[in-house]
């Protein structure tokens, strides 16, 4: 009973991630982090993500390439620091703080698609590059650098399409500099393989069914889902560790 919620829960993460094109990890970890060794399947999570890959390839012609150089740059800059975090410091502080801002984001994401004012308002280049950091080390963290990173995306990448293969990429890129880095500081226990062989085919089913779904859906009711997914997140991160 226990492998088939694991299965589920990636599989319905992965639905709705792969439609967002962000948030597997951010949905699946609250409950998973409940059923197994946190750090454990944080890293098994991190190898899963890898598997966005398929994203990129499929929608390869709508990669932004310029904004993801750099997105991934910034990004790996915050990534040692977040596995060095992972290392040291409380599941629960990381996942706690995560959610609040995840909320906040998200909140702020559907106040701008009602107000042309907040939605017109502009963040300034080093004022992006910090949320992009910040990404990389909630990435390395706790496999969450989604909402910081949706921050700099959405501002940014304007068509759905090009957000998702765009982000997808990024994920690829991240969740396996993070895994190499895990493996540095030792952190790669067998077990975090294991469970990651065996949600892939949960992980691709996922992924496969939220890209035909991402077709069928307009641009607005797919940022309404971006950002309903934030806060569903942020709400489930901080709840699952305060209960």
């Amino acid at each position: 009973m226990e492998i088939v919620l694991y299965l589920l829960i990636l599989f319905t993460a992965n639905v709705l991630g792969s439609l967002a094109g962000f948030g597997a990890g951010l949905l699946s970890l609250p409950f998973l982090t409940q059923m197994f060794d946190a750090k454990m399947i944080i890293v098994a999570s991190s190898m899963t993500c890898i598997l966005n890959v398929y994203i990129a390839i499929r929608w390869w012609r709508n990669i932004n390439w310029r904004k993801l150089g750099i997105i991934l740059l910034y990004m790996c800059i915050g990534l040692p620091f977040g596995v060095a975090f992972l290392k040291v410091m409380p599941i629960l502080v990381i996942k706690v703080t995560l959610g609040l801002l995840m909320i906040v984001i998200g909140i702020y994401g559907l106040i701008k698609l009602h107000n042309q004012k907040v939605a017109s308002f502009y963040f300034g280049k080093w004022l992006q590059r910090f949320f992009l950091f910040a990404g990389g080390v909630a990435q390395g963290a706790v496999s969450g650098g989604g909402s910081f990173v949706v921050l700099y995306a959405q501002q940014e990448i304007k068509d759905k399409q090009s957000f998702r293969a765009t982000l997808a990429l990024v994920w690829t890129t991240t969740s396996l500099a993070a895994v190499l880095q895990y493996g540095f500081v030792g952190m790669l226990p067998a077990e975090s393989f294991r469970y990651a062989l065996l949600g892939v085919p949960a992980v691709f089913a996922g992924i496969f069914a939220g890209g035909i779904i991402s077709r069928k859906v307009s641009q607005k009711v797919f940022m309404y889902v971006v950002n309903i997914l934030l806060i569903v997140a942020g709400t489930i991160s901080c709840v699952s560790q305060l209960t």
